[in-house]
């Protein structure tokens, strides 16, 4: 697996920066610098810039973000957080740490703040293995952010995090190398280019402006493709805030399925189902819902047989759904 992602990283930092200067510097893509309008190479130039700028501020703040920021806000979760009592409902897996800590794969049941029973994936580090805190029928404290203000959203009380040093400096190496090679591929392009024309020689084909909008792009694609195509579809919107939303604040009910058929739309040979359903909310009020899902071509048989599933709503906004087992599943991916 590591070495499959691995590749395919390799494959898209080619396609992005080796293989635009590879037909750049091998054709005639290059403008003439003396007859090159001076306005429209300061307005690539600007473009040049910005790119770079933006791409290296989007990095810094995903580097910050994924990293003192939450630490961040996991602290303020663990002051600020609702505390919650829930049981130990399984125990999936064990892990013995370096440190001696044991790290368990759990499945936990609790009642969330619309007071219905849920359940949901935790991981749980015993740094005091000895005391079997952490087993099968047993309780443990968590802390949940209502408002969805603080990653990661629910965690057990009391827990302690932080950065891994080693992994901040490989990021921070990279983040510093990176702005290095980009100062420096200006530099070498406009001392081996210029003519004496300034930045004239510059064109939206230079890869200077063509290798960060070819990053854009594949970024574009990548978050259309896999978060809106590939990730399981919640009836107005989907994502990992309106799953612990739903989880935290969803009413279950009993959805009638009055209609099952196919959009179409196929992602890896595998139909997307729509389900029409209606059910009736806490307050009797009845409400005609659908929800689009990937299912596997063997299943399909058996879907068009099915006339309920348990659903999840938001009590505030009973048009926002999801089947309980996705949600489940969605979390544990989380």
């Amino acid at each position: 697996m590591r070495f499959f992602s691995l590749f395919w990283a390799l494959f898209i930092l080619y396609f992005i920066f080796i293989h635009p200067a590879i037909i750049y510097y091998s054709s005639d893509l290059a403008p003439n610098p003396a007859t090159q309008n001076p306005y429209l190479s300061l307005i690539y130039l600007s473009l040049a810039i910005t790119l770079w700028t933006t791409t290296f501020i989007l990095f810094t703040r995903l580097l910050y973000k994924s990293t003192y920021g939450f630490q961040k806000d996991t602290e303020r979760l663990g002051q600020e957080g609702t505390l919650i009592q829930a049981n130990i409902d399984r125990v999936k897996s064990e892990t013995q740490l370096s440190n001696g800590f044991i790290q368990k794969e759990t499945v936990v049941s609790f009642y969330n703040l619309s007071h219905t029973q849920i359940h949901y994936p935790l991981i749980l580090t015993d740094s005091k293995p000895h005391q079997q805190r952490y087993n099968h029928g047993q309780q443990v404290a968590l802390r949940v952010d209502p408002y969805l203000k603080y990653r990661p959203y629910i965690i057990p009380d009391g827990v302690q995090t932080s950065i891994d040093s080693k992994t901040m400096l490989l990021y921070t190496s990279v983040w510093i190398l990176s702005i290095f090679a980009v100062a420096g591929y200006f530099y070498y392009a406009y001392n081996s280019q210029n003519q004496g024309y300034g930045w004239r020689f510059l064109s939206w084909t230079h890869p200077l402006i063509l290798s960060p909008v070819i990053l854009y792009a594949f970024l574009a694609a990548f978050y259309l493709f896999f978060a809106k195509l590939l990730s399981p579809h919640l009836s107005k919107g989907s994502g990992d805030k309106k799953v612990i939303q739903l989880l935290l604040w969803g009413r279950r009910a009993t959805a009638n399925i009055t209609d099952v058929k196919q959009t179409g739309t196929y992602i890896n040979e595998q139909p997307q189902i729509k389900f029409n359903m209606n059910f009736v909310d806490h307050n009797s009020m009845s409400h005609q819902v659908s929800i689009k899902k990937i299912v596997s071509l063997l299943d399909l048989t058996a879907i068009q047989l099915i006339q309920s599933k348990p659903i999840l709503y938001l009590p505030d906004a009973p048009q926002t759904i999801a089947f309980e087992e996705d949600l489940y599943q969605q979390a544990e991916q989380r």
